[in-house]
Parts: structure tokens; sequence; C-alpha cells
């Protein structure tokens, strides 16, 4: 079965189909949702904005019966950093997407009644009531104020 990539926009709540394009055919895991995000992503967004995408891909040997091949890589922009981050995990995911041919699935856009990212950056700076004692809050800038009160240990 020849690996496709899949397209879900959370916008127009439709799916898409596609041929892995030539330049992606030898990546996967966390070199192909970094290839995926640095091509289709524009470094200016805001990383909870429409315009950020969420990418998951199997690894290379995912499918296969290799040791530890089953890890699953979710990538895209971080709100922490701005920059393109990754994490991964392991279980059965890896190898049902690389055993159905799916190379990667590519969440863009966001559903309708979304919050706007001002909304969002107010909901997170709000101070929960059961925060323990011994943390406090770090002011930091940021151009939504998204990590003006980001919590960290002392």
């Amino acid at each position: 079965m020849a690996d496709k990539i899949f397209r879900v926009n959370m916008t127009t709540l439709t799916t898409s189909i596609e041929e892995v394009p030539a330049d992606w055919a030898g990546h996967g895991g966390r070199g192909l949702t970094s290839t995926i995000v640095a091509a289709e992503v524009e470094p200016t967004c805001h990383p909870l904005g429409p315009n950020n995408k969420l990418v998951f891909a199997p690894g290379l040997l995912s499918g296969t019966s290799a040791a530890n091949s089953g890890r699953l890589s979710i990538g895209g922009k971080s709100p922490l950093t701005g920059t393109i981050k990754e994490a991964n995990s392991g279980g059965n995911a890896a190898q049902y997407f690389a055993r159905c041919g799916i190379k990667a699935m590519i969440i863009e856009g966001q559903p309708p009644g979304r919050r706007t990212q001002t909304e969002q950056c107010q909901y997170f700076n709000q101070r929960s009531p059961r925060e323990p004692a011994f943390w406090r809050p770090r002011r930091s800038r940021c151009s939504h104020g998204f990590q003006k009160n980001q919590i960290h240990h002392r």
C-alpha cells in the first residue's frame, strides 16, 4: 500500500488524502513532522492560531517487527518557545498508521466557535483557586499575553 498524507481541516470540517511529495518520502517521525511544519506553517503565525498545524507521523520502522518501532511523533509550533517542537508516544497507534499506509496526519485550522487568541490568553492567565502555595507566577512578555502569568515552581 502506498503511503498517503491525511489532512483534517477543522475550519471547514473536511478531510482529504494526498500523495506524499517526493521531498518527504525519506522522512518519518520527528524528521517528517518538523519538515511539514517548516514547509507549511508561517514563522510569524500565532501557535494557538488557525495557521498552526498539528502533525502526527509514525517512524520509518513503524509497522515492522523491529523492536521499539512503535513510536508516533506529534509536532507543531510550540506556544512556549515559538519554535517547532515534537513529542512522541508509544503504543499501537504508530503501528496502525503504518500498516494502513498513513505517512502523516495533518490537523489544520480551528473549529467554528473556538476562542480568539485574546480570549485564549485571558483564559490561561486566570489563576486557579486550587493553586498550591509553593507555586508562584513568573511574569514575562508576550504579544498576546499568553506567557504573562505562566506558573513555575520556586
